[in-house]
């Protein structure tokens, strides 16, 4: 289905200007030129440049559709191997992992609030899609051992989520801030990939905060008061909650059925209990993902005045099909079905007596 939808898309609006652009000032020209001009992620307009200067207006983007497609399983590949390395005893073959990659940025398209736009709309993808690429390998790396090598690559991965998409950068530097400070309170071992991640991030976004670009942009944008931005906030982060994501968690969810077979394969302890499961992993990460979604909110808000276009929330889509894939591998290990199962049986042989 990707490959079909790769060959008949087109290149529109911002990637023929684009293009053009880079005829005319080249890769490096175009980015500042529309740095200064627009908006100012400048990580994103150097990438999605570098493809641009091979292009034409009649060309197809095919080609950049599937290295995205190669591009997201090989994250898929490398956060899902880190995982199951760090959790379970038993090993799963190349294979299989490549199967739970490929289920698992399924999931994510799944998520997403707007698939055109996130992954097959050139501009679009280079901001909104390659961003949560970045952060699943940084969140892979962060899995596994420390090793030296790892600093020069997260490097350049927290420059590209600072330089591509402001929500996410602000909430994974809040976020991991919050993490830090409670790891403070535990530990005084200072963890080093995760605060130079966090500074090439800082840097990158202060990089992008300072372009020249967000005037230009601010005096079209509708200016509004404090009161209202929450207001406002409050009421998008709810419509995106209540609205916009139960279908797709829904629909994660029946995708995710592999996990917890997965899970099942690797049983820990027998809980007969449902309600530690909910009080220890449900409902945390319930509370986490909606406290993400209302900083996102707020972010963009006091930016445009309202939630943005659903590409912009490509983060909280990543946040999903994290969380969901997660919640039933660890439902799978509680083997919480046939928990269900057996309360339903007891419940039935009680009428009965």
């Amino acid at each position: 289905m990707w490959i079909i939808v790769s060959y008949f898309n087109r290149l529109v609006d911002d990637d023929l200007i684009m293009v053009e652009s880079v005829k005319e000032l080249g890769v490096w020209g175009s980015m500042i030129h529309f740095y200064n001009g627009w908006n100012t992620r400048w990580a994103a307009y150097l990438l999605q440049c570098s493809f641009y200067q091979f292009w034409s207006f009649t060309s197809k983007p095919i080609y950049y559709n599937l290295l995205t497609l190669l591009f997201m399983v090989s994250c898929s590949y490398a956060l899902i191997n880190s995982f199951l390395k760090k959790t379970i005893n038993s090993l799963i073959s190349k294979t299989e992992t490549l199967k739970f990659s490929i289920l698992f940025f399924g999931g994510l398209i799944l998520t997403s609030y707007h698939i055109g736009d996130t992954w097959f709309w050139v501009s679009g993808s280079t901001m909104y899609g390659w961003n949560l690429g970045c952060g699943i390998l940084i969140l892979s790396i962060l899995f596994n051992e420390y090793k030296w090598w790892q600093i020069p690559i997260l490097i350049p991965l927290g420059c590209f989520i600072g330089g591509a998409a402001e929500p996410f950068a602000v909430c994974f530097l809040i976020a991991s801030l919050l993490f830090l400070f409670r790891r403070f309170k535990k530990t005084t071992k200072i963890p080093i990939r995760l605060i130079t991640t966090l500074i090439a991030i800082a840097v990158s976004f202060g990089i992008a905060f300072a372009g020249k670009g967000h005037e230009v942009r601010s005096e079209l944008l509708p200016s509004i008061g404090i009161l209202e931005i929450i207001l406002r906030t409050i009421y998008f982060s709810l419509k995106i909650i209540l609205w916009h994501s139960p279908l797709r968690i829904i629909a994660s969810i029946l995708l995710f059925i592999p996990f917890y077979k997965l899970g099942q394969e690797n049983k820990l302890t027998p809980n007969n209990n449902l309600f530690p499961f909910l009080k220890k992993k449900v409902l945390p990460i319930f509370f986490l993902w909606m406290e993400w979604v209302f900083l996102h909110c707020l972010l963009i808000t006091k930016l445009m005045g309202n939630y943005g276009p659903p590409r912009a929330w490509s983060s909280i889509s990543l946040l999903t099909a994290i969380f969901v894939a997660y919640l039933m591998f660890e439902a799978g290990r509680s083997d919480i079905y046939q928990q269900l199962k057996a309360k339903r049986a007891n419940r039935i042989s009680l009428k009965k007596d």
